[in-house]
Parts: C-alpha cells; sequence; structure tokens
C-alpha cells in the first residue's frame, strides 16, 4: 500500500466559501419555518458543515492511502 499526502488549498477555501451558501439559506428559511422549511434547514447546516471540515481537511492536508 502506498501513501500519498494529499493537501489543496484553493479547493479547500472554495469548498468553504460554497458552505456559506446553505447558511445564508439557513438564515433566510428561519423566519417562520413549516415543516419541510425546517427540514431544509437542518439538510442545509449538514451540508455546510461537512463541506466546511472537508475544506479544513484539504487546506491542513491528510494522508490517503491507497490500495494496490
Amino acid at each position: 500500500m502506498k501513501e500519498t499526502y494529499i493537501r489543496d488549498v484553493p479547493v479547500g477555501i472554495l469548498l468553504i466559501v460554497l458552505a456559506q451558501f446553505p447558511l445564508f439559506a439557513v438564515q433566510y428559511l428561519s423566519k417562520f419555518p413549516l415543516w419541510w422549511e425546517t427540514g431544509c434547514i437542518f439538510l442545509s447546516v449538514l451540508a455546510a458543515d461537512r463541506l466546511i471540515r472537508l475544506g479544513i481537511n484539504l487546506i491542513k492536508g491528510f494522508d490517503h492511502v491507497e490500495s494496490e
């Protein structure tokens, strides 16, 4: 098995910037949320969290194991 170090700062920053759009959607939808708006808010927060975490991991770099 071969280990490579993956680091991509521009893509990491792009993912963090793109994650701001779901957060803006949460702010817009949270005025008087109905049941489907509440679900959209929940999914938007989860999507933003995952994109921010991935962006930070790409900026810091992480190990990737390639299988043969």
